[in-house]
């Protein structure tokens, strides 16, 4: 079976509507680049998530062959998520401030702890792959992924240390006297 007809095959599959759903919520159907992909792909079947179908699987394919993988993954974990902070800060609502707020700071977090053992990570099978699926957890407000790891792993190491932070530090005042070193006389 070729990958095209796989491809095609897919939307038989059970999640291929969620998959069509979410692509359309962009509504690229009117985009100047689809209807030109559209065109040279000639058929009228072909909706934008075929293309999403299709990138998704040329980017798994480059990121099992990891080529590039640590690029790609970490500017899906930055220009989907900047974009989308980008709109929550213009928009009235608190609940998506507070849903990207959350992420940068979990991403933060993920890309520090990463880079310290980044050595170790390099030799882990699909490594890049299972990193994507979690930047995909973390980022999409229907997972609430972000939410999760704030409230169960981040959010009470900061209140043991705001509670430690909080406690006065009783220190004693020590007063210095300058004493005559033996052999120097006091001038006045």
């Amino acid at each position: 079976m070729s990958e095209i007809t796989f491809l095609m095959n897919l939307q038989k599959g059970l999640f291929w509507p969620h998959i069509q759903e979410a692509v359309n919520k962009f509504e690229l159907e009117e985009s100047p680049i689809f209807i030109s992909i559209k065109e040279k792909v000639g058929s009228e079947d072909f909706s934008p998530a075929h293309l999403a179908a299709g990138m998704a699987f040329l980017c798994v394919l480059g990121m099992w062959m990891s080529l590039g993988a640590n690029i790609f993954v970490f500017m899906a974990g930055f220009l989907y998520p900047a974009w989308k902070s980008v709109l929550a800060v213009e928009s009235a609502e608190v609940d998506d401030d507070i849903q990207w707020l959350t992420y940068w700071v979990v991403f933060s977090l993920f890309t520090v702890i990463e880079f310290g053992l980044d050595l170790i990570l390099h030799y882990v099978p699909f490594y890049y792959v299972l990193k994507l699926a979690i930047v995909i957890f973390l980022a999409n407000p229907e997972f609430k992924g972000a939410a999760i790891i704030y409230s169960t792993v981040i959010r009470p190491i900061v209140q043991v240390i705001n509670k430690k932070a909080e406690t006065p530090v009783v220190v004693e005042a020590v007063v210095v006297v300058p004493v005559p070193i033996t052999g120097e006389e006091e001038t006045n």
